[in-house]
C-alpha cells in the first residue's frame, strides 16, 4: 500500500498537547489569544482566537449548569462588554440529564487548570459524549415541544418561551454600529453549543472516513481518478450542513 508521497501513516499521527501560547508581556492590550497543538516530531499548529470570544468560551464552560443567551454592542470598531439572559427552566428529568451531560462534555474540555476550549478538544476521541450532549439536547427539545402542544393560554406561552430560550444557549445576539449610526446585526453560536457540538463531531467523522478511505487506495488509483464528483458532493455538503450563522 503506498502510503503518501512522503510515506507516512497517517495513524501513525497523534496530538502530544495542547496548550495557551504564552502572551507577550510587552502588550497592554490582547485582541487574540492562540493554542499550540504538539504532534510529536511533526511539529506543532497555531490555532488563533479571538480573546473576547475565547474569554466569553470559557466562561460559558465554567458554569454548565447557568444557560444563557447574549447580547454584545460594537461601536466604531469597540466591543462593549457582553450582557447575558439567563434561562431558568423548570426541574424535570430532561433538564438534568442535559445538565449533567453538558456538565461531563465541558469537564472534558476544559481539562482543569489547563481551561482550555473546544478548539483544543480532539472530538475523535470523545465521540460519545459528543453524542450523548445532542441526544440529551433533542431530549429536551423534545419535552419542551410536546409541552407546548398539550398547554394552552399562560402556560402554552411559558413553555414556548423557554424553547426559545433553550434554542438561543451559548449564543451571542452582536449589534454593529458604525461611525454613520447605521446598524448590522449577527448571532455568533458558541462550540459549546451542542448543536455545533453534534455538527463539529459529524465532520470529524466524515473528515476520519475519508482519510482511512485514500488511506486503502493505491496512489495510482487516487491519481486515476475524476475529482468532479467529489468537488460537487463536498459542495451539496457544505451548502446544507454549515450553519448560516457566524461562529466563534
Amino acid at each position: 500500500m503506498d502510503q503518501g508521497s512522503d510515506q507516512r501513516d497517517p495513524g501513525d499521527v497523534h496530538i502530544d498537547s495542547v496548550s495557551w501560547a504564552d502572551r507577550n508581556p510587552t502588550r497592554t492590550s490582547v485582541r487574540q489569544d492562540t493554542l499550540i497543538a504538539r504532534f510529536g516530531t511533526e511539529g506543532a499548529s497555531q490555532i488563533p482566537l479571538s480573546h473576547m470570544l475565547k474569554t466569553a468560551e470559557q466562561h460559558i464552560l465554567t458554569q454548565p449548569a447557568n444557560l444563557c443567551s447574549w447580547r454584545m454592542q460594537i461601536s466604531a470598531g469597540t466591543a462593549e462588554t457582553p450582557s447575558a439572559t439567563k434561562l431558568d427552566l423548570p426541574a424535570s428529568a430532561a433538564v438534568a440529564s442535559f445538565l449533567a451531560a453538558r456538565g461531563n462534555f465541558f469537564a472534558l474540555v476544559r481539562r482543569g487548570a489547563a481551561e482550555l476550549t473546544v478548539q483544543a478538544m480532539s472530538l475523535r476521541d470523545h465521540m460519545d459524549a459528543c453524542a450523548a450532549y445532542a441526544q440529551a439536547y433533542l431530549d429536551l427539545l423534545r419535552g419542551l415541544l410536546r409541552q407546548a402542544e398539550t398547554t394552552s393560554g399562560e402556560q402554552r406561552q411559558q413553555r414556548l418561551k423557554e424553547l426559545r430560550g433553550i434554542l438561543a444557549i451559548d449564543s451571542v445576539h452582536v449589534v454593529v454600529v458604525d461611525f454613520r449610526g447605521r446598524l448590522r446585526e449577527a448571532v455568533l453560536v458558541a462550540p459549546t453549543h451542542p448543536l455545533r457540538v453534534l455538527w463539529t463531531s459529524a465532520w470529524t467523522a466524515q473528515g476520519q472516513h475519508w482519510i482511512d478511505g485514500v488511506h486503502a487506495t493505491d496512489s495510482a488509483s487516487i491519481r486515476r481518478r475524476s475529482f468532479v464528483g467529489d468537488r460537487f458532493r463536498i459542495s451539496m455538503m457544505g451548502r446544507s450542513a454549515i450553519p448560516r450563522v457566524g461562529v466563534g
